[in-house]
């Protein structure tokens, strides 16, 4: 679904055609303020965002007190004004997605004239998005009073990009995989595979937005299959995990385990071995987040790899075109996953 673009946008994306096409020739004054909110029905506010566009893509330049002119060369006018674009995340957090949006959204941004600015989400919001151009948004704990403040930021002509999440909220932007799709299509894996007693290892302690439509994919796979759902909830942080696990283990007598955040991984790893169980071969496991197969003992573990660098690059355009006044459509991408089993792509 496409989002009409804030007013500014569209009056600066008109006066730059005609520019480019010449009605606006070299040196040529622009109408005067006054006259431009006359022409299109909009406020002096708007008219000076639209003209700051034209200005920062070095289209026109202003006379303090005399007005607007068309540069002599708009085609070889000087470089755009640097983009400042709000990211949720530094490359050093813990979370070890941040450095994929990260590098997927520098790579654009180093040759766009743009430079990523670590924000948090409650300081963009309480600055209504300050001096920032746009926002990519790995969300963590945000509330839906927090996405309601982000959507009118949004509308009011800063692009808010969520990352891996959906929203039905009219002005944010996303890119995201289908958390239960790619859970149902994991389990039916698993179920080709010839295993035919999966269990889904989950904590409500963790990534409650993650567990919940990991879980539900993996519930969908299991009665379409005509499986028996086999649950085991974990509490991440203590030796009682790994004792969870090992009961788990013993009394199901699972052939495969679906984990739903890897932060589990390392508890169902020393659970297996205590149990008796062999990785990847009487019992295969399959993570949904990324896994370091290089690390012993996780080298036979599956997982679900999600394509992060290109959703941030995706992203960081959107972000650049919209801020340029570019007429470009709402960003909904929908993205496919990739089932990845030691160096081998299924």
């Amino acid at each position: 679904m496409s989002q009409k673009k804030p007013v500014f946008q569209e009056v600066a994306g008109s006066l730059s055609t005609r520019i480019r096409r010449r009605e606006l020739t070299p040196g040529m004054a622009l109408p005067s303020e006054n006259e431009l909110c006359r022409q299109f029905s909009i406020s002096r506010f708007s008219v000076r965002k639209a003209l700051d566009i034209l200005e920062a893509d070095g289209l026109i330049f202003r006379q303090p007190g005399i007005g607007s002119f068309v540069c002599e060369n708009p085609q070889q006018a000087r470089a755009p004004k640097t983009l400042n674009i709000a990211i949720t995340g530094s490359r050093g957090d813990f979370n070890p997605y941040i450095a994929e949006v990260f590098d997927g959204a520098q790579k654009i941004c180093s040759g766009e004239n743009a430079r990523l600015v670590y924000c948090p989400t409650e300081e963009f919001i309480t600055r209504n998005g300050g001096d920032m151009d746009g926002l990519i948004l790995m969300t963590t704990r945000e509330t839906p009073e927090d996405f309601r403040q982000l959507n009118a930021i949004s509308g009011n002509g800063i692009p808010v990009v969520l990352i891996n999440r959906f929203s039905d909220l009219p002005n944010l932007a996303y890119a995201t995989v289908d958390y239960e799709l790619e859970s149902r299509r994991a389990l039916e894996l698993l179920f080709r595979m010839g295993r035919k007693r999966v269990g889904l290892i989950q904590t409500a302690s963790l990534s409650p937005y993650a567990n919940q439509t990991r879980a539900a994919g993996y519930r969908e796979a299991c009665r379409q299959a005509g499986r028996p759902e086999l649950v085991c909830t974990v509490d991440c942080g203590g030796v009682s995990a790994i004792s969870t696990l090992e009961d788990f283990l013993r009394k199901e007598q699972p052939d495969a385990l679906f984990v739903t955040v890897q932060r589990l991984l390392d508890y169902v790893l020393l659970a297996g071995r205590t149990a008796g169980r062999g990785i990847g071969q009487d019992l295969a496991v399959m993570c949904f987040d990324k896994v370091d197969l290089s690390l012993p003992g996780q080298e036979e573990v599956m997982y679900i790899d999600m394509p992060l660098t290109e959703m941030a690059a995706s992203a960081a355009r959107f972000i650049i075109a919209r801020r340029r006044g570019e007429n470009v459509p709402m960003m909904r991408t929908l993205s496919n996953v990739r089932f990845v089993f030691s160096s081998n792509t299924l």
